[in-house]
């Protein structure tokens, strides 16, 4: 389930990026001038929007491999919830910006507490992987 969720966010990552190198031409100047202001806020849009549900595959995924992670017993109990935590911190953000059109706006605390912990889960699994994981796998 976590290589589906992962897989998905793959895909949708691939589509982001198609709507970055729609801008590109217009920028380059290959698209008349009247039409460049709404080509491309209409490409950028579409891009975060698309970005944020790729954020909730991502969510998703890390919480199930946060599961898996504390039910494998080879990882700190700590860092497999800390990255459940980071999934569901990528969900809350990522529903935050669909539903409230002023969320960033709205708490900059909150925002920067929400980013931190997204990052902290991600950060702690690969450096337990790199370090100690290595190790573990090594001698078996």
């Amino acid at each position: 389930m976590a290589a589906w969720f992962r897989i998905i966010y793959t895909v949708i990552y691939a589509i982001v990026l198609l709507f970055l190198f729609m801008v590109l031409p217009q920028i380059n100047g290959f698209v008349e001038h009247n039409d460049l202001n709404s080509l491309s806020v209409f490409c950028l849009k579409a891009f975060d929007t698309t970005w944020l549900i790729g954020f909730i595959f991502f969510g998703f995924h890390l919480c199930v491999l946060g599961y898996l992670a504390i039910k494998s017993k080879i990882i700190l109990k700590l860092i497999s919830w800390i990255v459940v935590l980071s999934g569901i911190a990528y969900l809350f953000e990522s529903y935050a910006n669909i539903l409230l059109p002023n969320y960033d706006k709205l708490a900059p605390i909150v925002q920067n507490i929400v980013t931190l912990s997204e990052f902290l889960g991600e950060l702690l699994l690969i450096l337990w992987m790199l370090i100690r994981g290595a190790k573990i796998f090594r001698t078996t």
